[in-house]
């Protein structure tokens, strides 16, 4: 999240279905099914959706093109692709297949096999394609002029890109059929949360940068933190939060927050405020393990590796404390040691 932060409004519902998507039109049904297909495999990479998106607009398509040459010219698709090239039937429905415009747009944001990053947007008949930042649907434009005013981008920070957002969402409302968003959904590796749209803090942060440069709130670790103490997990009720709780079990359950990250030969370790570590994997490691080890078993096959890697290590320090043990130099210089009396004697004694 600190790096690419991935937000979207939720207007009176959650923003993500599924695999993070946001759309408008028929296809975003098709897409949920092209996306259910791939679930079971054992690793996800960025192309397997965005193929998914594009087999989606496709049928999509396809399907609402046979119905324009019903409705316009009283034949089916293919019906149409076996008439003479140069008749005059031939050239009308061609006239139409050019002109459709899918009623679609669609936004998928989230992160596959690896922890890479996927954020895609496909608008009507457009390929889909990797974005930055995306903004779709009534008042998409009005909100996608004022991102683009804040240079917001893939290394934004936490804080600047909520901020962002905000204002994005309140720049929508230009369109009259756009209301008060409720929420922002924030969607990392770990997990996905929501902040009020109305929070009090990020309200000040609203009214202290209009018309002023946000980038000083990329060092304001008070911003980050405030932000982040106002995160809370779906199902959490108005009156839990109200009372300081962020999850819908267990009051006062802190959010963890990564306060180290350190670099150890070919691995990243983080530590989090909560007490966890995360060690992120070699990907070559990383994509072995998720292809050999099902989904389920996999915190199971974790502990246990570790369980027997400490105990060959423990075995290893008592044969090593053996093989000294029986070493003649080493019985040597230990005799040696033991006649040293314990107390010094003064050089004036």
């Amino acid at each position: 999240m600190e790096q690419f932060p991935s937000l979207c409004a939720a207007r009176k519902r959650s923003c993500g279905n599924r695999v993070g998507v946001d759309g408008a039109g028929p296809a975003e049904a098709r897409k949920a099914t092209e996306v259910d297909k791939i679930l079971n495999l054992p690793v996800i990479f960025h192309d397997h959706i965005r193929n998914a998106v594009r087999e989606a607009q496709i049928q999509d398509l396809l399907f609402r093109l046979d119905y324009e040459l019903v409705n316009h010219l009283g034949m089916r698709l293919s019906e149409w692709k076996t008439l003479d090239k140069v008749s005059l039937q031939y050239r009308r429905a061609q006239r139409l297949v050019r002109k459709y415009q899918l009623p679609m747009q669609l936004t998928v944001g989230g992160f596959v096999t690896g922890g890479s990053i996927v954020m895609l947007e496909a608008q009507f008949n457009e390929a889909p394609e990797m974005v930055e930042w995306s903004a779709i649907g009534t008042g998409g434009d009005h909100a996608a002029e004022s991102l683009g005013k804040r240079d917001q981008g893939a290394n934004t920070s936490f804080q600047r890109t909520l901020v962002h957002v905000a204002e994005a969402m309140e720049a929508a409302r230009a369109d009259n059929y756009v209301g008060h968003p409720s929420d922002y959904v924030i969607i990392t590796q770990r997990a996905y949360r929501r902040v009020p749209a109305r929070d009090p803090y990020l309200m000040q942060l609203l009214a202290k940068y209009v018309d002023k440069d946000t980038e000083e709130l990329d060092d304001s670790n008070e911003a980050g933190e405030k932000l982040r103490d106002a995160l809370f997990f779906p199902g959490t009720t108005r009156d839990e939060y109200a009372k300081g709780m962020r999850r819908p079990i267990g009051a006062g359950l802190p959010i963890g927050r990564k306060t180290m990250q350190r670099i150890e030969g070919y691995w990243m370790v983080s530590e989090w405020s909560d007490g966890k570590l995360t060690f992120s994997l070699p990907e070559p490691l990383a994509n072995q393990f998720l292809r050999r080890v099902a989904s389920r078993d996999r915190s199971r096959f974790v502990s246990e590796a570790l369980a027997a890697r400490l105990a060959e290590r423990d075995l290893e320090l008592i044969r090593s404390c053996e093989i000294a043990n029986a070493d003649a130099e080493v019985a040597e210089i230990e005799r040696e040691f033991d006649g040293l009396r314990d107390e010094m004697t003064e050089p004036w004694n």
